[in-house]
């Protein structure tokens, strides 16, 4: 009898530590694949290429912003049009992203020029290489508003 408890409880710490090494597995390619998603958006996004951001997104991503749902890769387009024209004149700094699993968020400061700093925060949820949603909330949008 306690063979049979030994070996069962043998067992059960070993798909115990099988879950968690495959838990653990998963949980680090949510992170390289999060991580790449994020370096091609922000570098999108440094050198204002409306394509290669909406290459992040797919059919189905949808954008919060400010209370406002834009869904699919034209809506998100036309919201990036009007971002690049309203980041344009001033000054911007994002601060360091947190990662982690399939979640980006930041916080960053924009100044726009003869304006005060307006603080905002972005989170993106990333599967499958692709940015399903992203919320933005600032009391920047409503001194200048993104419209459809």
């Amino acid at each position: 009898m306690m063979r049979f408890e030994t070996a069962t409880r043998v067992m059960v710490h070993a798909l115990v530590l099988a879950a968690l090494t495959s838990l653990a597995f998963a949980a680090t390619g949510y992170a390289q694949s999060t991580e790449q998603v994020w370096q091609h958006h922000i570098q999108a996004w440094e050198k204002q290429d409306l394509s290669e951001i909406v290459a992040d997104y797919d059919t189905e991503s949808v954008l919060i912003l400010n209370n406002r749902i834009f869904k699919g890769r034209d809506a998100i387009s036309s919201v990036f049009a009007q971002l690049f024209r309203i980041f344009a004149g001033g000054s911007n700094r994002i601060d360091t992203p947190v990662i982690v699993d399939r979640y980006v968020y930041i916080t960053w400061h924009f100044t726009p020029t003869g304006h005060q700093e307006f603080f905002g925060t972005d989170t993106f949820v990333i599967e499958d290489g692709k940015i399903v949603l992203q919320t933005i909330a600032s009391p920047l949008y409503e001194v200048f508003p993104v419209t459809r």
